[in-house]
């Protein structure tokens, strides 16, 4: 049985798995190590050039976590299509689960959600969550 945090591929991509409806299955998908760089560079750039914070954060593009679990280190944790496309719909039980989360990597994972710009449903999903 598949649960938060836990991390899977689906067809060529990897994903953290956050939630799940009856109609949608909110993931968020890990970047390769190029684009999660470039991600990490554009973000600080932003934040660097006097972008307000606060704007940043509600620019769903920079809704992301860097992960420092072993196995996706240096990778980002991209919320912008949490429950939307390919990675959306199937069926859980078919999803085979890579490597598990570092506890670090689980509590910004759901501060992100708590706090960034997801979708209310997937907050509401995770709202009851506590991390260890």
């Amino acid at each position: 049985m598949i649960k938060f945090g836990d991390t899977f591929k689906y067809g060529e991509k990897d994903f953290v798995y956050l939630a799940k409806t009856e109609e949608i299955i909110y993931a968020a998908e890990i970047l390769n190590k190029e684009n999660s760089e470039e991600l990490d560079r554009i973000y600080a750039t932003k934040s660097k050039n006097g972008l307000r914070p606060e704007r940043i954060l509600n620019m769903p593009l920079y809704c992301f976590v860097m992960l420092r679990t072993d196995l996706f280190q240096g990778r980002a944790a991209h919320f912008l299509n949490a429950g939307k496309g390919d990675s959306a719909n199937g069926d859980c039980a078919s999803f085979v689960t890579i490597e598990p989360l570092v506890k670090e990597d689980l509590r910004e994972i759901l501060n992100e959600i708590k706090n960034g710009p997801v979708p209310l449903e997937l907050k509401q999903l995770t709202a009851n969550i506590e991390i260890k």
